[in-house]
């Protein structure tokens, strides 16, 4: 079966310079750490002890996710789990994970990021990378619960 298409990324690295380039996901997510082809045309594996996170990007000219916006303003529209990430550097970054536990990763986090229409449309965070995960809410899952549900036996139903 095919991969996806390379993404363009930058890698936010904890103690070095962030590093632009292509990932090519899953496949280039192993289990030692997450292989980028870099903008200069070489492939480099960055360990997932090294990493922050790595931000999914438009333009790489642009500001990556991590410098801009880092907690929802009020609660999120989309559906999923409302988390927020506790780096090991005491730095914070809230995100939206999937509510599908198929699409959840034993070595990170792949997540929406407060401010998903700017430069940075998803981020991935290593596991290593992180102190604390803390799940702040869950949206969406209600709604859909009453609808599979339906209506009771005997109640009658409204705007029919």
């Amino acid at each position: 079966m095919p991969g996806s298409t390379p993404k363009k990324v930058i890698a936010i690295r904890f103690d070095r310079e962030p590093l632009a380039g292509y990932v090519r996901p899953p496949e280039s997510f192993l289990p030692e750490g997450v292989q980028l082809l870099s903008a200069a045309g070489a492939v480099v594996t960055v360990p997932y002890v090294d990493l922050r996170l790595i931000c999914f990007v438009r333009d790489w000219d642009l500001p990556a996710g991590w410098a801009g916006k880092r907690a929802f303003s009020s609660r999120p529209k989309l559906d999923g789990l409302w988390v927020r990430f506790d780096f090991r550097d005491g730095e914070i970054l809230e995100g939206l994970l999937s509510n599908r536990l198929h699409e959840l990763d034993g070595l990170g986090f792949h997540a929406t990021p407060p401010d998903a229409a700017g430069n940075t449309q998803r981020i991935y965070v290593p596991r290593v990378a992180l102190k604390a995960c803390t799940v702040l809410g869950s949206v969406g899952a209600a709604k859909a619960e009453a609808r599979r549900r339906g209506t009771p036996d005997g109640q009658l139903t409204m705007f029919e």
